[in-house]
């Protein structure tokens, strides 16, 4: 499992990569009110549907006010994006 502290607009939480996760979710992120707030994301998920996954939870990191249809639309749109092909080469070119 893989634990490491994140801030997404001011917003900090641990970011659990295997943590546990509801068997009906992809992952979750806890609400502003709770002290230590989590992020969790299933351990099993590689490529596009970890992206998808992280970008969508880490949405509500930044905004919990935010509707899910909109969060769950940016994710799969953002996570299109970067894994574009002519994109995601920039992103690992060196």
């Amino acid at each position: 499992m893989i634990a490491k502290q994140v801030t997404i607009c001011g917003n900090t939480a641990t970011l659990q990569i295997g943590g546990k996760v509801k068997p009906d979710r992809h992952g979750d992120c806890d609400p502003p009110v709770s002290k230590p707030r989590m992020v969790r994301i299933r351990g099993s998920y590689r490529g596009y549907e970890f992206l998808e996954t992280l970008i969508h939870e880490l949405t509500h990191l930044a905004g919990w006010h935010i509707a899910e249809d909109w969060v769950q639309q940016f994710a799969s749109d953002l996570a299109t994006v970067i894994t574009d092909p002519e994109i995601e080469e920039r992103i690992h070119a060196e």
